[in-house]
């Protein structure tokens, strides 16, 4: 029952005003399909995107907090984006301002399988570094 109603609420996402756009598959998300999820215009624009927008967060950087780590979403069968995911390593203020990024996102182009458009993972890194901030050195105690 429980996948029957998965395929009622997911199914849906791939018409347009009644009209199939593509035969989809939202019943797996596709780690590698065939052809990958693209951001309009390119990796290029993807990177300017991030680039114009980001902001490191206050509290980061008051704490001297920096890091790099890789953020996962779904990329599903209309290009809209759902389910990101940061790893647990992720720094809470880092992670956050990644996840915002990747919201500002228009859609992307759907992966395909098959020639069916289809539900997909899609991975971007982050690297967040500060530079010119002295990080206070702990006092051994001996």
């Amino acid at each position: 029952m429980k996948l029957f109603l998965l395929s009622f609420l997911v199914l849906p996402c791939c018409f347009a005003a009644g009209q199939a756009i593509h035969p989809c598959d939202s019943l797996h998300i596709y780690k590698s399909p065939q052809v990958k999820a693209a951001y309009p215009g390119g990796q290029d624009s993807l990177v300017h995107l991030i680039r114009q927008n980001i902001v490191y967060p206050a509290r980061a950087r008051e704490l001297g907090i920096s890091g790099t780590f890789t953020m996962l979403f779904v990329v599903n069968c209309e290009g809209d984006i759902c389910c990101i995911q940061a790893p647990d390593s992720a720094n809470k203020y880092l992670a956050a301002e990644a996840t915002r990024l990747i919201r500002l996102c228009p859609r992307l182009q759907p992966a395909m399988q098959d020639g069916r458009l289809v539900d997909s993972w899609y991975q971007i890194p982050f690297t967040f570094t500060l530079y010119g901030v002295r990080h206070k050195k702990k006092k051994n105690n001996h």
